[in-house]
């Protein structure tokens, strides 16, 4: 039985409200292409910071790539994640960069009217940037 690459998730989750429909979606596209899917956005609430971290960690060490949404950066938590990626040789990938991690396009409207990526490119007719 071959097994399934698992990938584990990351990006903004404290002080982003809709956290958990954002990872949820990354979620199904990344089950659709295949991986076992790994999301702290679904651990529980209520828990310290630290306790998060920890949990976190661990399912990194389990995960066979780590896939970081766009908003990383934005995260002290997804930023420590990437630091470790980086010292310890995890494999990382960037879901802006995949074609099916796509943002809701009524998002991306520009004055014409034009669907546009979230660097103002008018996006092609077969979905990629």
């Amino acid at each position: 039985m071959n097994e399934k690459m698992k990938v584990y998730i990351a990006g903004k989750i404290s002080g982003d409200h809709d956290y958990y429909a954002k990872f949820k979606a990354a979620q199904e596209d990344l089950e659709d292409q295949g991986f076992t899917v790994i999301n702290p956005a679904e651990l529980p609430e209520g828990m310290c910071q630290a306790d998060y971290m920890r949990i976190c960690f661990a399912m990194i060490e389990s995960a066979d790539v780590v896939a970081f949404l766009p908003d990383y950066e934005e995260s002290k938590g997804a930023q420590l994640e990437w630091a470790w990626c980086q010292y310890v040789g995890k494999q990382t990938m960037y879901l802006s960069q995949m074609n099916f991690y796509r943002p809701n396009c009524a998002d991306f409207v520009d004055k014409d009217g034009a669907c546009t990526d979230w660097e103002g490119r008018e996006e092609t007719t077969n979905g990629n940037l």
